[in-house]
């Protein structure tokens, strides 16, 4: 037996007879750490000049180029 727990028994036996109690240290619980939710990077919008729509102007381009 370790000798610090023979000494906490013996204490035990003792204090019992006289109806009080060993008091004892409690272990403190570790606080669990938040994780930082990251931020989303908000995408750029493109700007265009008015009234230009990318999507067609490509379809334009190959077109021409096919025609040539």
């Amino acid at each position: 037996m370790v000798a610090w727990k023979r000494r906490k028994s013996y204490a035990h036996r003792f204090l019992h007879q006289t109806g009080q109690t060993l008091k004892t240290k409690k272990k403190k619980k570790k606080k669990k750490k938040k994780k930082k939710k990251k931020k989303k990077k908000k995408k750029k919008k493109k700007k265009y000049a008015y009234g230009f729509v990318p999507s067609l102007h490509q379809q334009r381009t190959k077109q021409t180029n096919l025609s040539l």
